[in-house]
Formats: structure tokens, C-alpha cells, sequence
């Protein structure tokens, strides 16, 4: 089996990075000669390089055409959010006609479906293995490959015609690989701040759009994490914050922890106002801060981490803080 990926934008997270990989890697394994094509992160707005509305996977085959949603959900987020999946379910509805007015245009490769693929369980075996429908689209697991990627069905098309309706399909102008995101929610100009290596939580330095505050931005992928409670590790510092913003030492919160636009169930994110202090270590770099700034700049500190110690609100417990250096 020859499978063909052709990148046209980052992964968002890890969950459609693992999909994509592990699809591929159950295609090649198979005796066949047919050809496959992954197309991922189709951007529908080409300039775009936030968090866009975007199509994660699309399979062009011998069997036809089929544009996959990749969710890092489990069947029990599935029971327990049914509007938040009859929400994705219609966008993935709307995707698709867009996809299929393209292509029909000059090619006819049947009936054009969407399918979302749930990543979180697909270890788990479920034994009446249920199908839930919403909106007219299916959820599969990966355990389901050859379902959702219509394995054994009928061939419509052959190579040439499949490479034909890549070239439709495939945007023009792709977004660049190696970039990070620019703009997320109402943040613009984002620097990544954290190691390009750390994917559970990213952290970013921007500009709101609107208020033109300069901000601090924390974004979790729950799907990068193998916790068992990634969701609660990736609350902790926002809620210690939440419960400490009388504090005159801490930076204001802007943006509540909840869901990135787009990405319910899997991105998660909180922002606070960045105070745009030097760090000590640029700090104490300075030659021309006198000797006595620094000891009353070292009290301060000193003081600040006493009161997170010892909060003189007896309401609050004392802080346990972690990763505390001069940078």
C-alpha cells in the first residue's frame, strides 16, 4: 500500500499528529496496491496561522473521498457533552459541502462523507462497541481503520484521478511548518516563550487584540498528555492564581481557563496581564542599578514569597511553589 501525506499546515495537537501517524502506519502494513492520500490541516482561510477552522484529515482513495475531524474524546465525554458534539458535527456538515462543491465541480467521486474519529479510548475495547450518529456524522475509534477509512469498499477512482483531486483540493498557499501559532482567541502577535519540545503546555507572550494589554498566554493539549487527569493537572495553576488574585504580588488574570474556540474537550487555555518586568537575572545584569535598589529590590522579593508563605488571609492556604529561579 502506498499512502502519500502532504502536510498542509501543523498539527494543532498531538492527537492529530498520533492519528494521522498510526492510520498511515495501518494502511502501509496492508498487501494492496492502491494509493492513498492525507491531506492534513487544510486551512479554509490560507493566511490564517492561529488556531483556524480547518479540516485535520482528508482521504482521497480508491473508494472515494472522506473529510475526518479528529477529537481527543472518549465515549464518555461523548455521553456527557451531546450538544458540544451535535455543535462539531454540524461545522464537520459544513466542511464537507464546501470540500464537495470543489471537487464535483469536475469530478465525479461519489457521495462525500464526514466522519469524526475519537482518539482518547481507542485501546479500550468496547464490547457492543457502539456507533453514535449526530447530525448525520459518524464517530469512529482508531480501532475502527478500516471502517472509517472505507478499507474494503468498491474502487470509484484510479491513481490518476485520485492525484487529480489532490491538486484541487490542496491549498496553494500553505501555512509554514515550522511556524507556531500567531494569533489564538482574541490574542494577536504570540512569541512562544516555553521549549518548542513542551506540547502538554505551551506558553506565549502576545497582544490582545482589542485592549492592547500585553498578555501572558497558557495553553494545555490535553492530547499530549498520558495523565489519567491531564484536565485537573492543567487547572492547578490557573485555580492557585484564581484564589490569590488579592495579592498585590501576582499578575492580573485576563482570560479564565476554558476551552480554545474550535477545540472543546481538548485545548484548554487561560491568559493573565503580563507586568513586563525584567527577570533578576536580566536584571542584576544592569551595571548601572546601585547597590542599594538591589537590597531593597531583594526585600521585596523576599517579602512577596513570605506573604505567599504565611497569607494573612487565613481563608487561603500557604503556597507550595515549584521551578522558583532567578530567571
Amino acid at each position: 500500500m502506498k499512502v502519500d501525506h502532504i502536510p498542509c499546515g501543523p498539527f494543532t495537537n498531538e492527537s492529530e499528529r498520533i492519528a494521522c501517524e498510526r492510520l498511515k502506519n495501518k494502511l502501509q502494513g496492508t498487501p494492496s496496491q492502491d494509493r492513498y492520500i492525507f491531506l492534513t490541516n487544510i486551512p479554509f482561510n490560507f493566511q490564517a496561522q492561529g488556531l483556524s477552522d480547518e479540516i485535520d484529515l482528508l482521504v482521497i482513495s480508491p473508494s472515494g473521498v472522506i473529510v475526518i475531524e479528529v477529537k481527543h474524546w472518549d465515549m464518555n465525554y461523548l455521553k456527557d457533552n451531546s450538544a458540544v458534539a451535535e455543535h462539531e458535527a454540524e461545522r464537520l456538515n459544513h466542511k464537507v459541502k464546501r470540500v464537495a462543491t470543489k471537487i464535483r465541480n469536475k469530478y465525479d467521486v461519489g457521495f462525500i462523507e464526514g466522519r469524526i474519529l475519537l482518539t482518547k479510548d481507542d485501546l479500550r475495547i468496547i464490547k457492543d462497541n457502539p456507533k453514535r450518529v449526530y447530525r448525520g456524522i459518524r464517530f469512529y475509534r482508531l480501532l475502527d481503520w478500516q471502517e472509517l477509512l472505507n478499507f474494503n469498499a468498491p474502487s470509484i477512482l484510479n491513481n490518476q484521478t485520485i492525484e487529480r483531486v489532490c491538486k484541487i483540493v490542496e491549498p496553494k498557499t500553505k501555512v509554514p511548518l515550522e511556524g507556531d501559532i500567531r494569533t489564538f482567541a482574541s490574542l494577536t502577535n504570540l512569541e512562544l516563550l516555553s521549549p518548542k519540545n513542551e506540547r502538554f503546555r505551551r506558553v506565549y507572550k502576545g497582544v490582545h487584540v482589542s485592549r492592547r494589554d500585553r498578555v501572558i498566554l497558557n495553553i494545555f493539549d490535553l492530547s499530549a498528555s498520558e495523565e489519567k487527569k491531564a484536565l485537573e493537572i492543567a487547572k492547578r495553576e490557573y485555580e492557585t492564581l484564581q484564589r490569590l488574585q488579592k495579592s498585590p504580588n501576582l499578575p492580573r488574570l485576563l482570560d479564565s481557563f476554558q476551552d480554545a474556540p474550535e477545540y472543546p474537550g481538548e485545548i484548554y487555555f487561560y491568559s493573565v496581564i503580563d507586568t513586563i518586568t525584567p527577570s533578576l537575572t536580566e536584571r542584576s545584569q544592569d551595571k548601572n542599578w546601585p547597590i542599594k535598589q538591589r537590597l531593597n529590590a531583594a526585600l521585596k522579593c523576599i517579602n512577596a514569597l513570605n506573604e505567599l508563605h504565611h497569607p494573612s488571609d487565613i481563608e487561603f492556604p500557604p503556597i507550595v511553589h515549584r521551578c522558583l529561579t532567578p530567571e
